[in-house]
């Protein structure tokens, strides 16, 4: 069976855009603005420090090349760049929850006596934490 060959423009993002930034606490992150219509709120959630949550979003903003919330005294509004944002990055998620749940089956149905099932164990947990909050 031979290979398609895939067009760059399929499936794949364009050069300029720093997949690095596009992490998951990023992508949290973006849904708690959008959620909370506030940034302290949105880095309390999270986690993050308000300086740091800014950073964050700066950083997402950039990468992906446009503005994703308005920002006003009152707080955040999503632009529309930031609402199709926030639908992907649900979607993201999802799939992200998804894996973890997939491992966590896969984990449960492993042989118990290895001495690494404790450490896989272990990073299952953290990564279901940071996704999950």
């Amino acid at each position: 069976m031979l290979a398609r060959a895939v067009p760059a423009s399929e499936g794949v993002s364009p050069p300029e855009i720093n997949l690095a930034r596009l992490d998951l606490v990023s992508m949290r992150l973006l849904l708690e603005c959008a959620a909370r219509g506030s940034l302290s709120a949105a880095a309390s959630h999270c986690h993050l420090s308000v300086a740091g949550a800014s950073h964050r979003l700066a950083r997402l903003e950039d990468a992906l090349g446009t503005q994703l919330f308005y920002r006003h005294h009152r707080g955040l509004k999503l632009t529309e760049a930031g609402a199709a944002a926030t639908g992907a990055a649900k979607a993201m998620m999802l799939a992200v929850d998804q894996l973890v749940q997939g491992v966590r089956e896969a984990a449960r149905s492993m042989p118990t006596g290895s001495s690494n099932t404790g450490r896989r164990r272990k990073g299952i947990d953290q990564i279901s934490c940071s996704v999950s909050e």
